[in-house]
Formats: C-alpha cells, sequence, structure tokens
C-alpha cells in the first residue's frame, strides 16, 4: 500500500520515481504495481506510468482506513519524490542529454509531479 500511496502523489512516473517515492529499494513492486489495470502506460512520456485519476483521489482523500497517512507521511513521501526527480535531472544533464535542464522541471510542472505539499516542493527546488 505504501507503494499506492507514493505514488498517487504524481501523475505520472517510471519505476525508479515510483520505487524512490516509496522509500524502496528494489523496483520490483513498481513493475508488479505497473502491470495492474489500474496504472496505464504511454511508453514515449518522459514518465510512462499513470495511476488514474479517480485512484488518486480516493487514495489521497481516504480519512477512513486504518492505515491512512498522517500529513507528516505524505511530506515525506513528498520531499523524497522530490529528491528523485532531483536526482533524474542531475543525472540526465551529467549524461549530456542537451534538453535534461528544461524537460524534467517543465515535464513536473506541467504533470503536477510535485504532489500537495509546497513546502516540500520549495526544499528541492
Amino acid at each position: 500500500m505504501i507503494l499506492l500511496r507514493s505514488v498517487a502523489l504524481l501523475d505520472a512516473f517510471d519505476l525508479g520515481l515510483a520505487t524512490q517515492t516509496a522509500g524502496l529499494t528494489h523496483q520490483a513492486p513498481a513493475r508488479r504495481l505497473a502491470e495492474r489495470p489500474l496504472i496505464s502506460e504511454n511508453p514515449y512520456a518522459l514518465w510512462p506510468y499513470h495511476l488514474h485519476c479517480a485512484i488518486r483521489s480516493a487514495v489521497r482523500d481516504d480519512t477512513h482506513s486504518d492505515d491512512r497517512w498522517t500529513s507528516a507521511d505524505w511530506h515525506q513521501a513528498a520531499t523524497r519524490a522530490l529528491a528523485a526527480l532531483g536526482d533524474q535531472w542531475t543525472k540526465a544533464a551529467a549524461h549530456g542529454q542537451p534538453d535534461a535542464p528544461r524537460r524534467l522541471p517543465t515535464g513536473c510542472s506541467r504533470r503536477g509531479a510535485c504532489g500537495r505539499s509546497r513546502s516540500a516542493r520549495t526544499a528541492v527546488w
């Protein structure tokens, strides 16, 4: 459930971003999640996987389940997501991808990958 809640912060994601946002060390759980019908895929997108909006909303707005997240939990996941996005940006720039400085932040702002936490956004970027 931690992985599903983590990707609910993101409009779109790849396996690495999902793994890091959830604080996991292996991509296998993210791969299994990506293979489920609640995830759609666009192989040509910067972040190819997308959790359906209705599911994202239900997960993020959950106030009744026993394992719901606190505001601090959401903030920690958002901070991990932004750190992962920063790592992607740094790696892309280091590998000589000329559009990396523009492509990742633009994709992030367009896709809403920064989640709900404004303070987490400013902490990393």
